[in-house]
């Protein structure tokens, strides 16, 4: 069979996240942004994948409509893998990367979702088969800008069951204001979101080591080098964590050869879908580095990181955004249960967007 029609649809929900919310490239967060992939084959079946949206939607949707659709429709579906290759490799021209590789990601998990719809069988099947029914979930908040909301979000994550807790604040006192909180038999981690120099990394290890941290994530800029994390690392015990800015395997399966991560996190929604997160999912089956996705969205992406998880020989932990949709279009499959994730079960990637929620949501980019 044939891709008949790829389409996007971009979403913005409303969320609540206990506090003021977050501004992203100078505009407030008001909505919580799903950028959705439709493909349709020539048989009828109809996949749905996800693309890494934020603040680059508009891009990202360009690239999906008007670069990525119409290379692939008329193509064969049946056994897609070397068309993604393909794809990823002709877009080369344009640097690969960014929105490009995200309009490439969104493509890969509804292909992927096709394939599980038409065997009859879940994605994780595909895969190697689940070896977890379900699989622990951390809370992932996000920026607050005051120690009395961040101490009330860490409230709130503990009285839903939440033993591992990461934070977005990029202050030292806030991380000890997140452990003052949480105790010391919750796991704690910071992500950085490569937002300090290497001096400053470097003057921060001391305090955070006594704070006792899960990991460190992406601490120092630039995101695509390891040159400065291999500086960090030797100066430091805490563990090393990074991956999510990567749009291929290529940077992520080096920095693990070069021993520098402890976690590795690649983005589904970004890095080229299941494709391309399973060529470092195999190479990390032993746990070193650990596994653990970058997946704070709420569609077929998360639904799609949770089958990759699966298939690991040890319990990979799920990253979720704490915060409050009102409606999702995917319901109760994207919500934990103290602190636990279950395993998607239906054919496919799990789930398909509820088509009232689409309509009623849908916005321009």
């Amino acid at each position: 069979m044939s891709i008949k029609l790829v389409t996007s649809t971009l979403l913005q929900l409303p969320y609540d996240m206990g506090g003021p919310k977050q501004q992203f490239m100078g505009r407030t967060r008001t909505h919580m942004p799903m950028l959705l992939v439709r493909v349709e084959t020539s048989d009828g079946t109809v996949g749905w994948g996800e693309a890494f949206s934020l603040s680059c939607a508009a891009v990202t949707q360009c690239a999906i409509d008007k670069i990525v659709a119409p290379y692939v429709v008329g193509k064969e579906e049946d056994n897609f893998k070397p068309l993604i290759e393909d794809l990823r490799r002709r877009l080369q021209f344009a640097g690969r990367g960014g929105p490009l590789a995200f309009a490439v990601s969104g493509l890969d998990l509804a292909l992927w979702d096709i394939a599980g719809k038409k065997a009859g069988r879940p994605v994780c099947d595909l895969l190697g088969g689940a070896k977890h029914k379900s699989l622990p979930v951390y809370a992932s908040l996000m920026r607050y800008d005051t120690p009395e909301l961040l101490a009330s979000a860490c409230h709130r994550a503990l009285g839903q069951g939440y033993d591992t807790i990461k934070i977005h604040d990029h202050k030292v006192e806030q991380v000890a204001v997140a452990r003052q909180t949480v105790g010391n038999n919750v796991s704690l981690m910071i992500d950085v979101n490569c937002g300090w120099s290497l001096d400053e990394t470097l003057s921060y290890l001391e305090p955070l080591a006594e704070l006792k941290l899960k990991w460190l994530e992406e601490p120092v800029w630039p995101p695509d080098t390891d040159r400065n994390l291999r500086v960090v690392k030797s100066k430091t015990n805490i563990p090393m964590a990074a991956g999510e800015n990567a749009t291929s395997s290529f940077p992520i399966l080096d920095s693990a050869e070069a021993k520098v991560l402890d976690v590795v996190q690649p983005s589904i929604t970004k890095i080229g879908g299941i494709t391309e997160m399973m060529k470092i999912a195999r190479r990390v089956q032993s746990g070193t580095p650990l596994l653990a996705p970058h997946s704070p969205y709420f569609g077929p992406g998360f639904l799609a990181s949770i089958h990759v998880a699966s298939i690991m020989p040890y319990e990979v932990p799920i990253e979720r955004y704490f915060c409050d949709l009102p409606i999702n279009p995917l319901g109760q499959i994207i919500e934990p249960k103290q602190a636990r994730i279950g395993v998607p079960t239906s054919p496919g990637i799990g789930a398909d967007p509820d088509p009232m929620v689409i309509r009623e949501y849908q916005a321009q980019a």
